[in-house]
């Protein structure tokens, strides 16, 4: 029986889960070197930032209430009396004495406030901006002075202790992807070194002796471009945290797949096989003999989705493993293009998502537009801008359908998502247009201008 599109999701997530409880390994990296990486740990921060009140601006630290008074008729004079640079102890030019409160320190950005007990018992509580004073020299005793011309709010342009991260703050949570923002965060705190997943080490097959190989300059006329094996690569490279090794173009030939395949597979230890091609019902569709061959479980083979009806999942037996406790995942794309590039997001991605112990994705809900051969997809109804809610395609009865699709924002912020009308998957211009995915689930056969549809990014 050909399985459902819903159906071979829960199957995969079921053999994701029991393959994951194999997938311990874990390795130490600078945090440099963790961008895209998957956290082993959830990471609290070791202590709170800032550990000190600090300076928010360039300026001069002072007492807010000396102050109050201060007007552009009647400004305040403050003596400077040394400087506190970011990272070092405060430097007095001048010696402070307990007769002495009104003063002031020139401060820098992150600098720290010093501690009364330096100040004579005065607290310098808030900083006032350079460019909000008039700085001059004492004509008699050459002190260097300020001028302040309105009252300074207590704690002014002073960062307090604490007020960024709290101690324990989680930064990122075990099993997240780290980005950037967690590389900052991270390294505010003190944190160099971060633990996170081994890689996932994917084998990489197209198939078909019809395919230039780079290997060789051995060609000739009747033979094409690989196209499925450098698309794959790039896309597991760049959206899933994997090395990705591509093995090479497997013959037309049943033994010498299945022979290639178990040398691969026993020689390095993949988490994940993968080929394009040679998994229909023609004559050199020969994936399915192979793994026949080699007593692979299969999980399904043909699905009631398009495209990618063809598709194939199994579990591959390691000649090592005599017991066959472990089995390799196994993936069987079609070889059209876009077929293959619907099974890697829908499938495959999900997959590995769940062995990496990653939430599934939730998609983004668009208002359907039209289709990119429209001239009117975005024009309103008699002028009032709303969607005309007609037919514009129709879709196999039973079988959920994937099409690209060009998604885009509103001036509201509102997702709307546009159907590329040309959805053969053999062919890649129309899916060089796209930016994304529609998922139109089994039930749907009829597209309306104005549909409510989830939406995936592309990749």
């Amino acid at each position: 029986m050909v399985l459902s599109y819903h159906e071979a999701i829960a199957l995969l997530q079921k053999e994701a889960q029991a393959q994951k409880i194999n997938r311990n390994g874990k390795e130490q990296i600078p945090l440099q070197s963790a961008i895209n990486r998957i956290s082993s740990d959830t990471i609290c921060t070791p202590h709170s930032t800032p550990l000190w009140d600090t300076s928010a601006m360039d300026g001069y630290a002072l007492s807010s209430k000396v102050t109050d008074q201060a007007s552009s008729q009647d400004p305040i004079a403050l003596p400077v009396m040394g400087l506190i640079a970011a990272g070092k102890d405060p430097i007095f030019t001048t010696p402070l004495s307990d007769q002495q409160p009104l003063f002031c320190l020139e401060i820098m950005t992150g600098a720290r406030f010093p501690d009364s007990q330096l100040t004579t018992g005065v607290e310098l509580d808030s900083c006032v901006k350079f460019e909000d004073v008039h700085r001059f020299q004492d004509p008699i005793t050459g002190q260097s002075m300020i001028q302040v011309t309105r009252p300074v709010a207590y704690q002014q342009n002073r960062r307090v202790a604490g007020h960024d991260f709290p101690k324990g703050q989680v930064v990122i949570a075990a099993g997240e992807h780290i980005r950037p923002r967690h590389v900052m965060a991270l390294a505010s705190v003190g944190v160099h070194r971060v633990v996170v997943q081994k890689r996932l080490q994917i084998g990489l097959y197209s198939t078909g002796s019809e395919l230039l190989s780079r290997s060789t300059d051995q060609q000739d006329d009747s033979q094409i471009e690989d196209v499925n094996g450098p698309y794959l690569a790039a896309a597991l490279t760049d959206h899933t945290d994997a090395e990705v090794h591509f093995l090479g173009i497997l013959d037309d030939h049943a033994d010498m797949i299945s022979n290639q395949i178990t040398r691969d597979i026993t020689e390095t230890r993949y988490d994940l096989v993968i080929t394009t091609g040679a998994v229909s019902a023609g004559r050199f569709d020969l994936i399915p003999t192979a793994l026949e061959t080699l007593q692979a479980r299969i999980l399904f083979h043909k699905l009631n989705i398009r495209p990618g009806h063809p598709v194939l999942a199994a579990l591959v037996a390691r000649e090592s493993d005599e017991n066959h406790s472990t089995r390799l995942p196994f993936f069987g794309l079609p070889g059209n293009p876009v077929a293959s590039a619907a099974c890697l997001r829908f499938l495959v991605l999900p997959f590995i998502r769940v062995l990496n112990a990653e939430d599934l994705e939730i998609p983004v809900k668009a208002r359907l537009t039209g289709t990119d051969i429209d001239s009117d997809s975005r024009s309103g109804s008699e002028g009032q801008g709303q969607i005309v809610s007609r037919p514009m395609a129709s879709l196999p009865p039973g079988k959920d359908v994937f099409r690209p699709g060009i998604l885009t924002y509103d001036w509201e912020g509102s997702a709307e998502v546009v159907l590329i009308a040309d959805h053969s998957p053999g062919k890649v211009r129309p899916f060089l247009q796209g930016n994304c995915w529609i998922h139109f689930p089994s039930g749907h056969i009829e597209v309306c201008r104005g549909d409510l549809v989830s939406v995936y990014p592309g990749l």
